[in-house]
């Protein structure tokens, strides 16, 4: 899911390799700080993506064009 986790950024995308979950874990575990940003960013990248207010823009802006305005 690209268009919700980037990686390092707002999470972790890791290979479906036996153990690649683990190591994934274990490294966003260890790292507090780092673990939190990306908490945050993922948070915000939420709220710009799939907000309501983004929800709304967007159902607004189809019916416009659907209806040729």
């Amino acid at each position: 899911a690209s268009e919700v986790v980037e990686d390092g950024v707002t999470g972790r995308v890791v290979p479906t390799e036996t153990g690649a979950l683990a190591d994934g874990l274990v490294d966003v575990l260890a790292d507090r700080p780092r673990r939190e940003a990306m908490g945050r960013a993922a948070a915000e990248r939420a709220r710009s993506r799939f907000g309501v207010d983004r929800l709304v823009e967007d159902h607004a802006m189809l019916y416009r064009r659907l209806l040729g305005r």
